[in-house]
């Protein structure tokens, strides 16, 4: 008989803790265990190639991801951790990906992710009716740029919690880290802060609300665009990484630009000489898209239509 969805979930949240605690306890032993097992039961070219990636990069005992993976266990609360892979791996990039897939069969042109800007109440009502809308085809993925803190709260005051199966990002300014955000997304658990780093010079605006939301034992991110001509430099990562352990980069639009991104972010992946996972926005959504959408009218929808 197969399993329900609420049956699913509760058994993935059960692997996810008890992953956790198997880690925790046996050190990265039982972390290439479970990227074994994952490679045994992927499904597809795409998970295939996630778990084949991971083995390979975790076959050295002094692979630069095991103090990734540790820094994560060390900073983030447990129960957040297993919310956030579970809504990850299993809704948005799993079932979700099912019902997307089938929503476009049937002649539907549905969204693996949702990005509005939100500078009033009334626009953040408007996601949330989005949001609705986007979950019943299959949606799982969110982002919202947050003028303030006050719209973040809102957001994940009513948005969030009547959505605890979807995965919120939350693009703010630092400035907006105050003790109420901190309490909301506390309770959300389904949500991850992007702290907009300001620039290179500025950086160090961003380490109080880092602190902050590592003292909550709260996982979080950084999203910076790198300046019109600069080019991702060694020093910059590791100033990054002394912020958090995981920063999303974006660049400017010239294709030079963004292949000397994509080159930087790919040999920092392949050989990391600092604890941070680094996304290039451009390239990997575009990837992203074209695991999830398989060659269906599965598209991204962003404030500027810029993808």
């Amino acid at each position: 008989m197969a399993m329900d969805h609420d049956g699913m979930r509760s058994y993935a949240m059960t692997l996810a803790h008890r992953a956790v605690k198997d880690i925790r306890r046996d050190g990265f032993r039982q972390l290439r265990g479970y990227v074994d097992m994952g490679l045994i039961l992927a499904r597809g070219p795409g998970q295939k190639l996630f778990f084949s990636t991971a083995q390979r990069l975790l076959a050295k005992a002094d692979s630069a991801y095991y103090p990734l993976v540790q820094r994560m266990l060390d900073e983030v609360a447990e129960n957040q951790l297993c919310t956030l892979a579970v809504n990850l791996g299993v809704e948005a990039l799993a079932t979700g990906v099912v019902e997307l897939r089938r929503q476009a069969a049937q002649g539907a042109h549905p969204v693996w992710m949702v990005w509005e800007k939100l500078e009033n109440a009334e626009e953040v009502n408007a996601f949330h009716q989005a949001v609705s809308k986007a979950q019943m085809q299959g949606t799982r993925l969110f982002c919202a740029d947050c003028e303030d803190s006050t719209l973040a709260q809102a957001l994940l005051h009513r948005t969030s919690f009547d959505c605890r199966e979807s995965l919120f990002f939350l693009r703010i300014k630092p400035a907006s880290v105050t003790p109420d955000l901190i309490r909301a997304l506390r309770a959300a658990e389904n949500a991850v802060p992007l702290l907009m780093v300001p620039g290179e010079e500025e950086l160090k605006g961003c380490f109080d609300a880092a602190e902050h939301l590592r003292r909550e034992k709260l996982f979080f991110g950084l999203f910076y665009k790198l300046p019109n001509g600069a080019k991702l430099e060694a020093e910059q990562v590791h100033r990054l990484a002394e912020l958090s352990c995981l920063c999303v980069l974006e660049t400017q639009e010239e294709k030079s630009a963004q292949k000397a991104l994509q080159k930087a972010v790919s040999a920092q992946r392949k050989a990391p000489d600092a604890p941070i996972f680094l996304v290039d926005w451009r390239t990997d959504s575009r990837s992203l898209e074209k695991y999830i959408s398989a060659g269906a009218s599965i598209h991204l929808s962003t404030p500027d239509s810029r993808l």
